[in-house]
């Protein structure tokens, strides 16, 4: 009997917990970011945030754990309140928040974050 062996099942878990309330931001990676170099698994983005694009230079890529950031990165995030609230915590130096205002289609800047 040829049975095939499951995958391995990675040690990183992560379930978005995105709901009705969650909306899209924009974030900007700073060049001197500490994010630059890491996967989006090792960012450890809170419960309720989940990247779902990165544009970079002219290629625009769907991200999964693995996809490493890097410089000048603009991430399309889907956020919870409460993920977007913590996000906003985080070092200036690490992410650039750019949200959309209710009622308008191009993005402002917010807190740099």
């Amino acid at each position: 009997v040829n049975a095939e062996k499951p995958l391995p099942i990675s040690q990183h878990v992560y379930v978005p917990d995105v709901s009705i309330r969650s909306q899209i931001i924009e974030a900007t990676i700073p060049t001197d970011s500490p994010l630059v170099g890491q996967s989006i698994i090792e960012i450890a983005l809170p419960r309720g945030a989940l990247i779902v694009q990165i544009q970079r230079a002219e290629s625009v890529l769907v991200p999964n754990g693995g996809t490493r950031i890097e410089s000048g990165d603009h991430l399309m995030v889907v956020v919870t309140p409460e993920a977007l609230s913590e996000l906003m915590q985080r070092p200036t130096d690490h992410l650039t928040l750019i949200m959309p205002t209710l009622g308008e289609s191009p993005a402002r800047p917010a807190n740099a974050v």
